[in-house]
This record gives C-alpha cells, structure tokens and sequence, in this order.
C-alpha cells in the first residue's frame, strides 16, 4: 500500500510539472452590473491567443466556463463583449473564481477563490498603475531638457517609481514561491538596476540579473506571451547601439547565448527557445550566432539544419566571412575607365551593394555621404554598386545625387561573378576591405560602419 502510494504520488508529481491538470477546472466570473454580454475563454500559446470557449451569463450574472481534464496551464484570457477582457491563471487549482462590476472590469476585478490569482490581480494592477505614472512623467520630460533642474527631478521621480515597483512585485513574487505566479512575476518583471555610470553599464547589469529567480524548467511558462519575447529582450539588452560595430555585437550574442544555455531548462522550453532563435537568426549574416546554435542547438537546430537554401547560403557566406580574402573584380564605372577593386590601395575599401528601388538603401545614402566625408581623408574609399535593370532611373539618381565616390551598375543577373562571390542575395549589403582585400567587417548599417572605421582610423 506505502508503495502504490508513493507511485501516485510521483506520477502526481510529474503530471504537474508537465503542466497539466488532473481534473477538471471550473471557472467563474460574476458581474455584478451584467448586460447579458457573451463571454469568451481564450488560452495563450505564447503570443498568441486560440478560442477555448463561449457562454452567456446566467440569471445571476454569473459566466461559467469548464476546462477538460489535462488543459493546458498557464496563462488564459477571458473577454465580455467587444471591449473588455482580463487575464488569469490556470495552475493547480481545481476552483477559480472572480468578482467585478462589467462597467470597470479591470479597476473592481477580485479573484475570490483562488491563491494563484489573488497575486496576479494584485500584480497586474500594480503594472498598470506604475505604467501610467511613467508615462506622465515621460511626457512631462519631453518638455524640458535634460540639463534643467526640474529634467533631473523627473529622472529622480521615474527611478523612485520603477525602484518601487521592482520591490512591490519582488515582496507579492515571495509570497509563496511554489505558485506559478511567483514565476510569472520574477520572469516579467525587469532588475532594477542603480548606480549605473553610462548606458552600456546599465543594460551590463540589467542582462547579469535577467533571469534572476525564473525557473525555466516549467513549461506553462510556453503558455505565456512572456518566455520567447523576454529571450530576445535579453539578447537586445546585451548591445549597446552606439558603442559596439557589427562583429562585437556577434560575439556579444555569442556570449550572452552561452550564458542562457546553461541554465536549467525543461526539454519542451529549450527547444522551443532555441526553435525561435533559428529562425531569428536565419536571414541574418551573424555567422558567429549562426555557427553556436548549430553547434550547440540539439535537435532543436534542425530548423537550420534541414533547410537546404539556408546551408547552402551558410556556405557561401563563410567564404566572405570576416578575415577572408574577399573576390577581385574589374567592372566600368558610370564614368571614367574600367575599375579593378585591387588596383586601389586606399587604407580601406567599402563595397555597398544596393539597388534604387530599395527604400533602406536610399535612406542610407546621405549617411554614408557624411562618413565618406569625414574618413576619406583618412584611407576611406566607397564603391557603391547598384543591382538593377533600371538604368535610365540610376543614371538620373547619381548624377542628382552626385556622389562622391565610384559609382557602377550591374545588372540584376544573379549568375553574375560579382554577384555570386558576394552572394548578394539581399540590398543593402556591405563590405568593409583593408588594402590586402581582406573582409575586416560587415556593417548592416552606416552606424555600424562608423563604429568600426572609429577604431580603424
């Protein structure tokens, strides 16, 4: 008997943790000022909510909802009409119900009988109350300059805001650790970070504490729109824009990802993690990035892996990857004799592919006006060649423009050499060269290039 006991106790056990109930839930909302409204029950995977179920009220004002036995734990939407909704938990508990008035259903909802979503309404409201007053004092702020008096009293006031609200939801995370809400909060609720000196020292702090109290090896964590979405926060948070060139920024990614794989992790949530960072990163020329989740991506970097267009790119873009010798070519310009890329010894050689009908390209042209501007006197030399069958509409755009650097077209024939060794198989795309023609960067953008031209001249 002690050990038939014992066995359901750990079939229990595993059930739970797989996020899944044994029986099933009921869920109620009575509305104390009912207009006879259809309710809906929606559940979230991820980001994205599916219908579970609809009902009208009954006499009394009251909506009922029962999920199966074994639904999914997590995070659930219930919506009234066409205009109000609210979300709840579902986690171990067999009975949840709810209290409001239909005309303020966010400001009066109470949850009268469930541990789980006592926290989360007492959370969410704080959220919601601390995002107004930021936002006040972020409008306030767009009226003054940072250098008044007053701009410094509103920086004060906002960190006392955001320093109150990390502690108010770090005390209702710590009212009881085994509730799934306690992950919940720690998992959306950012450090608070203090003291820090510049930017960069403050999204350093911000991404070593990002992960601070969430456990990743539940599931019902998939169940929100929260895990995926604070992944790629915390990968954006690593880089500092303005201070790190395009092949920092791969290593930094690099770092951080070594650092997120070795937490603890379910099976379901690391696939999942790593299935989305895959296709983030497939499109991209992070070949660092690229190269550590095949590596170190499992199965779930099958996603890299079976996609045969995508290997094959892989390929040719590691034959122009940073420190390989990049192809030589030789090509008319729009004006003056043939051009042979190591015919020019310039300290260093941008090679900007675009193409007129690319907005991105166009936008970027008068950046990288100013960068020749300010480098070309220091060893910078631009080739900006146009992939197009427009020549009419590029030789007008040029010759509008007048740029001061080589200017050539080829046509957009992708069997092209030049097109090929590149594999331009997108616009803008952008090579920086020394004299060796040897690839020492790949900026996806003028302020990635000036970064990395910084620190070479």
């Amino acid at each position: 008997m002690i050990l038939k006991r014992a066995i359901v106790t750990t079939i229990l056990s595993i059930f739970l943790c797989m996020g899944h109930l044994l029986a099933q839930v009921s869920v109620e909302l009575k509305v104390k000022q009912s207009v006879g409204a259809w309710a809906k029950l929606l559940r979230y995977t991820g980001k994205d909510l599916h219908a579970v179920d609809s009902c009208r009220s009954s006499s009394d004002g009251v909506y009922r909802f029962t999920l199966p036995q074994n639904a999914s734990q997590g995070l659930y939407r219930m919506a009234l009409g066409k205009t109000s909704s609210f979300d709840f938990i579902v986690a171990n508990e067999s009975e949840i119900k709810f209290e409001s008035v239909v005309f303020a259903l966010e400001d009066s909802l109470r949850a009268i009988m469930s541990k789980e979503n006592k926290v989360f309404v007492q959370y969410v409201k704080l959220k919601r109350t601390v995002e107004q007053q930021l936002w006040m004092l972020g409008s306030l702020q767009n009226y003054y300059s940072a250098d008044q008096p007053f701009a410094q009293q509103l920086r004060e006031e906002k960190q006392r805001v955001e320093h109150d609200f990390s502690r108010q939801a770090m005390a209702l995370a710590s009212l009881d650790t085994a509730l799934f809400v306690s992950n919940y909060i720690n998992l959306d609720t950012k450090p608070f970070v203090l003291d820090a000196y510049s930017e960069c020292s403050y999204k350093a702090q911000l991404a070593s504490d990002w992960w601070c109290g969430v456990d990743l090896s539940d599931d019902r964590l998939l169940n929100t729109p929260l895990l995926i979405k604070n992944v790629w926060e915390f990968l954006e948070q690593s880089i500092c824009d303005d201070t790190y060139d395009k092949e920092q920024q791969d290593s930094v990614f690099v770092a951080q990802l070594g650092v997120l794989f070795k937490k603890s992790m379910s099976n379901l949530v690391r696939n999942q993690v790593i299935g989305s960072l895959c296709r983030g990163f497939m499109d991209t020329d992070y070949l660092g990035v690229l190269n550590y989740l095949l590596s170190h991506g499992g199965e779930a970097a099958s996603v890299l892996r079976d996609d045969s267009e995508f290997m094959a790119r892989l390929v040719l873009e590691k034959s122009i990857a940073v420190g390989s010798k990049a192809y030589d070519f030789k090509v008319k310009p729009s004006s003056g004799k043939s051009f042979k890329l190591s015919a020019h010894k310039s300290s260093y050689r941008l090679i900007v592919f675009w193409s007129i009908w690319c907005p991105h390209c166009v936008e970027m042209m008068p950046s990288l006006v100013s960068i020749h501007k300010e480098y070309c006197d220091k060893g910078l030399e631009i080739v900006a060649i146009a992939i197009d069958d427009e020549r009419e509409l590029w030789e007008k755009f040029i010759a509008d423009k007048r740029f001061p650097w080589i200017d050539m077209l080829l046509g957009a024939d992708y069997d092209n050499p030049v097109i090929l060794r590149y594999n331009v198989d997108e616009t803008p795309k952008m090579f920086l060269l020394n004299k060796n023609l040897e690839v020492v960067s790949r900026p996806s953008s003028p302020e990635q290039l000036r970064l990395k031209l910084r620190k070479l001249l």
